[in-house]
């Protein structure tokens, strides 16, 4: 399943922000999250509460350290479909 390769490749990813302040890390930060849900939410049968519930989870686990570094960067970018949706959710959801 594409979805839970995209997770995979996203978790690895978290540990290589570069120092350059750009939307783009925002994806690299919470992207292994957001395609998990996404993943989660296809194996559902395409339902949106199961999706809905990993990224409450996430957002439950989160370290607090994650908000403070997504408070250096940009908002999240536009579009990316389903899991942009879910990456610009998870993104105001930790900043707060």
């Amino acid at each position: 399943m594409a979805a839970a390769a995209w997770w995979a490749s996203n978790a690895a990813a978290a540990a290589f922000l570069h120092p350059k302040a750009s939307a783009h890390q925002v994806k690299h930060i919470v992207g292994a999250a957001a395609h998990a849900a996404r993943a989660d939410e296809l194996v559902a049968g395409d339902d949106p509460r199961v999706g809905a519930d990993t990224l409450e989870w996430a957002c439950r686990h989160a370290p607090a350290a994650v908000g403070a570094v997504l408070g250096r960067l940009p908002a999240a970018p536009s579009g990316g479909g389903r899991v942009g949706e879910f990456i610009r959710a998870l993104d105001t959801a930790l900043r707060a």
